[in-house]
């Protein structure tokens, strides 16, 4: 059985570096790689009672666009915008960039953890929104949309409690103190010291108290603190710091109470934390074990079986531990690698199911990118097929796409991982 694990990590390993330091055969030729980008808005306390300030943010990753090779370096062009709508679809103000990206190495071009920030601030009165966001690749002219729902309602009344910002330190001025910016990743990252959290809302001058309670998603309570203070002014805007402490567990519960007198006002946030020793890319053990289906041996099937819940994360890492490649170093290159591949699968095989379970995505988790990919068109049924070639260990695998919706399934069953 120990054969079988080597066997696992020697045709990962195959493609470890192939899928660090190479373009994607599925990438950037690929129409729908253009939406892969994030619009983010986060409603902030305004002077005025009835208006409110909207923080918008565009996260473009690098991997959206395409750069072409220059002698400057390798070169992407695009264009922005935002348009911020009411709920009757009319425009109300819109921001456009133009912006031009140069980098020295190409690798860089497909870090799919490198991304353009763009942000802007609206301020518009109470009321329901709609936030468009549009990326324009000019080489291409490929272009991708994405909106949001704004609901901003309720943030007028003398006593207001706005959602509660994750931060991290940055340089300039984004609207939430200088030196600071919102955390837009849904995995927050935290320094030595802790998580800065922004808190903003509206109390009447005279003594209020904020305070912070930190769960698990199973509601233990792990954190509490109460703050108080005493202002002059009809608005607040707080960084209030949680101890690193206590950030333990991938998903964790952030609530924020604002109380004056007999009034009353609650803010939730899940957030998902790194852990050492694991992934970046898991937010959720049992997700991650799931995912792991190619790779198990019978008998680590067989064990999870009678694995307690709460014993589950230390049994993931003991899976992991057997598959380092590099057991002297912190980092596990593997398991990073693995789910790198975990996310690209769903990034662009999913479909009727996420894409780490299409056959597509069970080979790419296995054997990582193709050397060369070939696509034909039979006749008459019009069927599409697509042959996929790793040289390296002399295979070929050839997916059938019969109903037209790019629902790619293996011609013939693969059986070559352990079960």
């Amino acid at each position: 059985m120990k054969n079988h694990i080597t066997l696992k990590i020697f045709l990962i390993i195959v493609g470890l570096f192939a899928s660090m330091h190479g373009e994607s055969m599925f990438g950037k030729s690929k129409r729908k790689n253009i939406d892969y980008f994030s619009v983010t808005a986060f409603p902030v306390v305004h002077e005025s009672k009835d208006s409110v300030n909207i923080l918008t943010f565009f996260s473009i990753p690098f991997t959206t666009l395409q750069f072409i090779k220059t002698t400057e370096g390798f070169v992407a062009t695009y264009e922005a915008t935002l348009n911020l709508r009411d709920n009757y679809g009319k425009q109300i103000e819109r921001k456009t960039w133009q912006d031009t990206i140069v980098v020295d190495e190409y690798i860089q071009t497909t870090d799919r953890t490198i991304s353009r920030v763009l942000h802007t601030l609206f301020t518009e009165k109470v009321g329901e929104y709609q936030l468009v966001g549009e990326v324009l690749d000019t080489e291409t002219r490929y272009s991708g949309k994405h909106d949001i729902e704004i609901n901003i309602l309720n943030y007028d009344e003398n006593v207001t409690l706005f959602p509660v910002i994750v931060l991290s330190e940055a340089t300039g001025d984004f609207g939430v103190g200088e030196g600071w910016r919102p955390q837009l990743s849904n995995h927050k990252t935290y320094k030595n010291g802790g998580l800065n959290i922004f808190v903003s809302g509206r109390a009447q001058p005279g003594d209020y108290s904020i305070q912070m309670e930190i769960t698990t998603l199973e509601k233990t309570t792990l954190w509490t603190e109460s703050y108080t203070y005493t202002d002059s002014s009809t608005l607040f805007r707080k960084i209030i710091l949680i101890p690193d402490s206590v950030l333990t567990g991938f998903k964790l519960n952030i609530t924020t109470k604002l109380v004056q007198g007999k009034t009353r006002k609650r803010s939730e946030l899940e957030i998902s934390l790194p852990k050492p020793g694991i992934s970046f890319q898991i937010s959720d053990i049992n997700e991650a074990i799931e995912q792991m289906t190619y790779i198990l041996t019978h008998e680590e099937r067989d064990s999870l079986k009678h694995i307690r819940r709460k014993d589950r994360e230390p049994w993931f890492l003991s899976l992991w531990e057997k598959r380092d490649p590099t057991p002297h170093t912190v980092e596990n290159e593997l398991m990073d690698e693995y789910y790198k591949r975990v996310a690209f699968t769903n990034e662009h095989f999913s479909g009727f199911q996420a894409g780490w379970r299409s056959d597509q995505g069970m080979i790419y988790l296995l054997y990582g990118k193709p050397d060369n990919i070939e696509r034909t068109v039979s006749e008459p049924r019009r069927v599409v097929y697509e042959f996929w070639y790793y040289y390296s260990i002399n295979q070929k695998f050839i997916f059938k796409d019969e109903n037209g919706f790019g629902d790619f399934r293996l011609n013939t069953p693969y059986f070559g991982y352990p079960n």
